[in-house]
Parts: C-alpha cells; sequence; structure tokens
C-alpha cells in the first residue's frame, strides 16, 4: 500500500500540502515518502522483509558520508540541498531495492503502470482542453519552438512537462512488453494512454522514445527490406534527437 501511495503521490507533485516559509513547501509526495520509510521500518522490525545488503549500498553510503564533510567545510543552503538529495535518493534507493528483492518486481511493476495511466490520462486530457480554448493547470502554455494544434505541453499535476515525460517512459516501455507478450485491447488502450501522455508533453525525448518503440517493432517484422527500413528510420530520428538537443530554433523577430 505504501508503495502504492508513493507512486500515486508522484501524479499529484503540484499538490501543496504546507508552506513552510515562502518558496519551501511540503508536498503530497513528501508526505507519502515518510510514510513508505515508517511502514519500510515497521516491515523490518517485525520481519516481515529480509534487509538484502551489497558493496553498492556501502559505496552510496560514502556519497553521503562525503556531503556531511563538504557541509562542515562548506556551510550554505547548495550543499545542505544537495546533502538532502543524497540522503533522499539512497533511502529511495534501500527501500525499493528490499521491496524487489522481498517481493519481486511484479506488483510494483503493475502499481506503476496504474499510476502511469492516471497520470497519461491527465496529460491527453489537458492537451484536449486546450485546443478546445479551456486553459487549466495540467498544460504549461508558452512559445515553444514544436507545437501540436494551440500552444501548450501537457505536465499533467507534475511540476513540469519533462519531469511528466520522465515519469511516463519507463511504463511506457513496461506496458509495450506487455503488449507484445498479450496483445489485446486492454493491454492496447494502457500503452495508448501512456504513449500519447508521454507524446503530449512535447518533450524532445519523445524522438528517442519514438525510434525505442520503432526498433521494438522490427524485431517482430520477417520482411528483411521493410526491417531495413524501421531501423534506418530509429537510427535517423536519434541523429534528429542530438540535432534538437544542440541546437535552439529561434524565430528570426
Amino acid at each position: 500500500i505504501s508503495i502504492f501511495l508513493f507512486f500515486a503521490s508522484l501524479t499529484l507533485h503540484q499538490i501543496v500540502v504546507l508552506e513552510v516559509i515562502r518558496n519551501i513547501t511540503v508536498r503530497i509526495s513528501e508526505v507519502s515518502f515518510l510514510i513508505l520509510i515508517i511502514i519500510f521500518i515497521i516491515d523490518t522490525l517485525k520481519k516481515k522483509i529480509s534487509i538484502y545488503q551489497s558493496k553498492l549500498d556501502y559505496i552510496l553510503l560514502l556519497f553521503i558520508f562525503l556531503s556531511f564533510i563538504h557541509i562542515i567545510f562548506f556551510p550554505n543552503k547548495s550543499t545542505l540541498i544537495g546533502l538532502i538529495i543524497f540522503i533522499y535518493s539512497y533511502l529511495i534507493y534501500v527501500i525499493f531495492k528490499n521491496y524487489f528483492q522481498n517481493f519481486g518486481l511484479k506488483f510494483i511493476e503493475n502499481t506503476l503502470i496504474v499510476c502511469a495511466v492516471f497520470a497519461g490520462f491527465t496529460s491527453i486530457l489537458g492537451w484536449v482542453l486546450i485546443q478546445l480554448g479551456i486553459n487549466t493547470n495540467l498544460v504549461l502554455t508558452y512559445d515553444y519552438p514544436i507545437s501540436i494544434g494551440e500552444q501548450g505541453r501537457s505536465r499533467g499535476l507534475f511540476e513540469t512537462p519533462n519531469s511528466l515525460f520522465i515519469f511516463l517512459v519507463w511504463p511506457a516501455l513496461l506496458a509495450l512488453q506487455r503488449l507484445k507478450d498479450n496483445y489485446s485491447i486492454f493491454n492496447l488502450t494502457i500503452f495508448l494512454i501512456i504513449f500519447f501522455g508521454c507524446f503530449f508533453t512535447i518533450s524532445k525525448s519523445n524522438v528517442i522514445l519514438i525510434s525505442l518503440i520503432i526498433m521494438f517493432l522490427s524485431n517482430y517484422l520477417n520482411n528483411k527490406g521493410l526491417k531495413k527500413i524501421f531501423h534506418l528510420s530509429s537510427i535517423f530520428l536519434i541523429i534528429n534527437y542530438f540535432f534538437l538537443s544542440h541546437f535552439l530554433i529561434l524565430d528570426k523577430n
């Protein structure tokens, strides 16, 4: 339940629970993360889960130790935030690594896909509404070199379109794999919702996602000529991605 709450809270990242001081807020994802830690500790103490350790755990701990030393010699807001990020990331790594090893990936994959469907739906809804002239917080509107219809990049309930894309891209690939393993209207619908959720963020990284999907589909083609066309198309998209990532397109006016 705590894992589901954590993933679900990421899709509601814009919701602020408490404003501590100006520009410093506690969001719903931070609250759910605290719940996740508490339940993980309780499960550990009650021996409901086994704790697995590896050399990587200690190597990553070294970064936190170095951050502590860094903050002693250079005490400022920047080093403090860096330390908090290291601790936060390490705790996420430890918790999910142990849940993976105790319960396997299946449950967490299902949870992630369910949350991704919701996030994808908010992305699609935001784009549809902006096409109808209805501006909502689901879409970020500003002058952008690329647009589909009315100007606007879907962000759902995330802070930015790119953060929504990052959240959706792994579930999109998981959904594609499930569609391949078990083709059905249900699995196809799940994949399309997540894919178009990604697509309407208008993120340049969509080019890489589409190229991966084309490459994936090419593995199931028997026609060698058609397979070569798919491969070349995928390579062409990747080259275009690097072009779009390193050159800024501006209006001459």
